[in-house]
């Protein structure tokens, strides 16, 4: 039985920082299911863990798939075990530093 090999998600269009930014809470409410969260409510320095949106190292494992599926990139896994993610700004800060545009251009 052959299947077809998984096809790489298309490359992120140049972004705003603030686009990537709505898309990623977007993907925090959505993937981990955070059902009557405000987007607005979550800004650049919200915590993800403890009192912030209150996650546990499943809901970041998870939330790396999402972002790997979202924008094409992989994320180390010393990565997760670092501060990058903290707050939706570090995460956003990540992907920036791992999306192909950025690797292409250092």
């Amino acid at each position: 039985m052959s299947s077809a090999p998984a096809r790489p998600a298309p490359a992120l269009p140049a972004a705003t920082a603030e686009g990537l930014t709505d898309r990623i809470r977007e993907l925090l409410v959505d993937a981990l299911r955070l059902d009557g969260l405000d987007l607005a409510s979550i800004d650049l320095s919200t915590p993800l863990l403890g009192d912030g949106l209150g996650l546990d190292s499943i809901d970041v494992l998870e939330l790396v798939v999402a972002l790997e599926r979202e924008f094409g990139i992989v994320v180390p896994t010393e990565e997760v075990a670092s501060d990058a993610f903290q707050s939706v700004g570090t995460v956003v800060s990540l992907v920036e530093r791992l999306r192909p545009e950025a690797r292409r251009e250092s």
